[in-house]
Formats: C-alpha cells, sequence, structure tokens
C-alpha cells in the first residue's frame, strides 16, 4: 500500500514538472516573440531616422549648390523632395522655409523638417520626423568690418594702433590691447569672451559675447577660383611652371584707359580696368588706381606696398568706381599704403607704417605690428562668387517617432555645428 501511495505522489509530482515545463516553455516563446518584433521596430526605427538624416543632408546639399533657389525661399514651407526612396521601402520627404531671427546679424535663418519612413506593403511601420534652423551665409557676410576667424579652439589678440571705424567680429575668445579703438558705437561680436587690455576701448554697451551668428570658418579652395577665372579666358589665368613664382598686378593682360587729371594742365593718368575673376598660382604684388569689380584670388601671399584705390573718370578717390575683393590662401600684407578693397586671408593680416583701409578685412589672425591702422568700413559690392555659400547648423531635434502608427515619447536634442 506505501508503495501505490508513493506511485501515486511521483505521478502527481511528474504532472506538476511538466506543467511547470509548458508554462516556462509558452511563456519563453512568448517573450522571444515580442523581442523579435521590438527588434524589427527598432530596425525599422532606425531606417526611417537614417532616412531623415539623409533628408536634411541633401536639402542642405541643394542650399549650397543652388543659392539663386534659396534666395528665392519664404517664410511659407516649399517641398524640397517628396517621398525620396533612400532603399527598398525607406523613403523621405523634406521641407524647408525661411525664418526671421531678429538678433541674426549675419546670414540668414531657415528651418528644414525631414520626414523619414519605412514602409511595407503600402503601411507606414515607423516614421521619424527630424528638424534643424540652419544659418546660411555668404560673401557679404564675411566683409562686415574687421573680422577674425580663428577657429572655435583658439583665441585671436588684436593690438596696435589703431582706429577701428567698423564693426569688429570674431569666432573665439578675443583680446584687443594697446592703443586700439572700436570708433563710437560700432560693435564688437566675440563667440567667446571679450577682453580689453591696456588702454584699449570700444562701447561697452553694444558688445555681445558668445554669439551663436558669426559665420564659420572658412575652407577656401584654390580649384574654386581655378575654375571660376577659366570662365571669364585665359587672360583671367596666371600659371607657370615656376616654383613659387610671383606675379605683380597691374600688368600687359590688365586693360586700360587713360583719365585727365583735374588742374593738371592735360596731364593723364592710367586707370586699370579688373573684371570678373583672376586667379594667380603664387604670390601678387598689386598697386595702382582702378576702376571695375573684380575678385583676384593668389594661391600664396599677397602684397600691397603703394596705393591700391578706385577711382573716377577724373582721376579722384571714389569707392563707388571699382570693388576689388582680393584672397590669399596665405597672408595679406599692405606696407604704408591706402587702400580700397575688401581683403581676406586663410593666413594672417599683416600691417606696416600708416594703413588706411576703405573696405573689410577677414583673416585667421591680425598683426598690426607697431604701424598705425585706419579702418573705416565701406561696404562694397562684393560679387556673390567671391566666397562659395557656406551654411552652419545651430539646432537639431527629433520629434515624433511612431512605431507602426503608435506615437511614441518625443525626444529632443540640440546640436552645434557647421556643415
Amino acid at each position: 500500500m506505501p508503495l501505490r501511495q508513493n506511485d501515486g505522489q511521483a505521478l502527481i509530482m511528474v504532472v506538476i514538472s511538466i506543467a511547470i515545463l509548458y508554462v516556462i516553455t509558452a511563456s519563453l516563446g512568448s517573450i522571444t516573440g515580442h523581442t523579435h518584433k521590438n527588434m524589427i521596430s527598432e530596425l525599422e526605427l532606425t531606417q526611417a531616422l537614417y532616412a531623415a538624416d539623409a533628408g536634411i543632408e541633401n536639402t542642405i546639399g541643394k542650399v549650397l549648390n543652388d543659392s539663386a533657389w534659396y534666395e528665392g525661399l519664404s517664410s511659407a514651407f516649399t517641398t524640397v523632395f517628396n517621398n525620396q526612396e533612400l532603399t527598398a521601402g525607406v523613403v523621405y520627404g523634406t521641407k524647408i522655409k525661411k525664418v526671421n531671427n531678429t538678433d541674426q546679424v549675419f546670414g540668414t535663418a531657415a528651418m528644414i523638417e525631414s520626414v523619414g519612413q519605412c514602409i511595407n506593403a503600402g503601411n507606414v511601420q515607423a516614421k521619424k520626423t527630424l528638424q534643424c534652423y540652419i544659418a546660411v551665409y555668404t560673401a557679404n557676410d564675411y566683409f562686415k568690418g574687421l573680422t577674425v576667424l580663428p577657429g572655435e579652439a583658439a583665441g585671436a589678440t588684436v593690438t596696435g594702433s589703431a582706429a577701428i571705424n567698423s564693426p569688429v567680429i570674431c569666432s573665439s575668445d578675443l583680446t584687443l590691447g594697446d592703443s586700439l579703438t572700436v570708433v563710437g558705437n560700432n560693435p564688437v561680436y566675440t563667440g567667446g569672451e571679450l577682453t580689453l587690455a591696456d588702454s584699449a576701448s570700444c562701447d561697452a554697451g553694444n558688445v555681445q559675447q558668445s554669439y551663436s551668428y558669426i559665420p564659420p570658418v572658412l575652407d577656401l579652395n584654390d580649384s574654386y577660383y581655378q575654375i571660376l577665372a577659366a570662365e571669364y579666358g585665359a587672360e583671367h589665368l596666371f600659371t607657370s611652371g615656376v616654383s613659387d613664382p610671383t606675379y605683380t598686378f597691374p600688368n600687359s593682360h590688365i586693360d586700360t584707359k587713360q583719365v585727365i587729371i583735374p588742374d593738371s594742365d592735360g596731364a593723364e593718368a592710367t586707370v586699370y580696368l579688373y573684371s570678373g575673376c583672376y586667379y594667380v598660382n603664387g604670390d601678387l604684388n598689386i598697386s595702382g588706381c582702378y576702376q571695375g569689380k573684380a575678385v583676384i584670388f593668389a594661391s600664396g601671399d599677397i602684397k600691397i606696398a603703394s596705393d591700391l584705390v578706385s577711382v573716377n573718370d577724373y582721376c579722384e578717390e571714389t569707392a563707388g568706381a571699382g570693388d576689388l575683393t582680393l584672397i590669399a590662401l596665405g597672408n595679406i600684407m599692405v606696407e604704408e599704403s591706402k587702400v580700397y578693397a575688401n581683403l581676406m586671408a586663410r593666413g594672417v593680416f599683416q600691417t606696416s607704417g600708416a594703413v588706411i583701409l576703405r573696405g573689410a578685412v577677414c583673416a585667421s589672425g591680425i598683426d598690426l605690428g607697431r604701424s598705425h591702422f585706419d579702418l573705416n568700413f565701406n561696404s562694397l559690392d562684393v560679387n556673390k562668387a567671391a566666397i562659395p555659400v557656406t551654411v552652419k547648423v545651430y539646432n537639431w531635434q527629433e520629434l515624433y517617432p511612431v512605431i507602426a502608427g503608435t506615437k511614441v515619447t518625443v525626444v529632443m536634442r540640440d546640436e552645434k555645428n557647421s556643415a
């Protein structure tokens, strides 16, 4: 009898064990199924996110490559891409509109919205929406006064005997020293902090530190200007097989005209006529009286050792008679001269002696030495092609991720970087 009782108990234990195993197996199957479904959903969300991101990148690319189209945009959304396929079953659509930022002095603002979707058999399995704000900069934004773009990681110091009658712009921390004076109520914009040393001065009420909208550092491209100059003909290209050549402007390739000097008994002066774009493969020395509007690019340094001024037909210095924009991959050096031009150097802007500039300067560094520098900002009519369009991304956020038609928690993030 006890044996039968034991057999009965063993049977009950076996049944219970089988039941437990069944429950565990069923639970594992359910968990595995849910895990597999979640893995698929996460994959689809990731694909949708990549698609939305690609939409923003491609829209920025259109802004960079079609400035006329961008200029025509308004404060109403314009569709850029509609159901553009990234890969099979993964698409994106984007739209863009201009935004009015009242505190933005440089560039124009725009908002891009991009929707990425993962679609299966006509049904949306996952969707993500990205939104970003950008600032778009053109040539004029780099010639607003005295601009120093050393890069965000580096600081800049500008010292010397100088009267800066223009805005001062720096993308990083900025120290002004010696007797440098920012004249009147001209503003100072810095990406970091401003420090005044020695007897340097500016209008303290017109300083904006940690200012977000300063144009980004430029990566000047030699081939861009070579191609641009070639569009105006072979006479706009100055190249040779000589190592480190130096060219002089004006020269026989530059057109001229004679103008009568007033009160000089008929004496004439030669005025040099510039137009379009010139490419110089090497260093450049330039001076003289000129008329016309042009961009002159040098792959080396640019040196101005005597006056470079725009004049009218009576040989009178006139800012509106000519607009030159000089761009150097190296440094720009001005010695004891008066200059009517916009100057840009990937290197350093240097002066010696008494220098007067009517225009604007943009460089990675400023070295005024012991000279006296007088800058009077003159908003010359800069050729739009002088500087390629640049874009800076200021805010990037993700909105409304969706899995199979169900809205999930909103995720927000901010990023600041250059594109």
